[in-house]
């Protein structure tokens, strides 16, 4: 299925991470991909001993596994085949699938391999 996984060794509270490849497919057949993973035994295997899987693909790279009491999970997501007026949608959607983190993670939207970061403050007032 074209998958790539990012750990095997899964220690007690680790989750496992799964990249699909979609690239050059159109939405019935990415829907077709992610539905035979979601029915994939091996996958039913590592929730089964407690962990979570975590299902991602091209375009949006998590970076760490584990995390401890105080870390966030760095989620970098890239933009460039995300139409401009579609991206802030394309933002929420990826925050409403991680919203089971609850809020222990940062959504960093990447352009041309550039990192686009804002900070604003309880104002709404923005330092770049």
């Amino acid at each position: 299925m074209d998958l790539e996984f990012q750990k095997f060794n899964l220690k007690e509270g680790d989750n496992l991470v799964i990249k699909v490849d979609i690239d050059g497919l159109d939405e019935d057949q990415v829907s077709k991909k992610l539905k035979d993973l979601a029915e994939d035994e091996f996958v039913h295997y590592v929730k089964s001993k407690g962990h979570g899987v975590f299902v991602t693909y091209s375009g949006i790279d998590f970076q760490i596994l584990r995390l401890q009491e105080n870390d966030k999970l760095a989620v970098y997501v890239n933009l460039d085949l995300v139409a401009e007026n579609q991206q802030t949608e394309y933002l929420k959607l990826i925050d409403e699938k991680l919203e089971e983190l609850n809020g222990r993670y940062v959504v960093i939207p990447i352009h041309n391999n550039s990192v686009r970061v804002r900070v604003t403050n309880e104002n709404n007032e923005e330092n770049v």
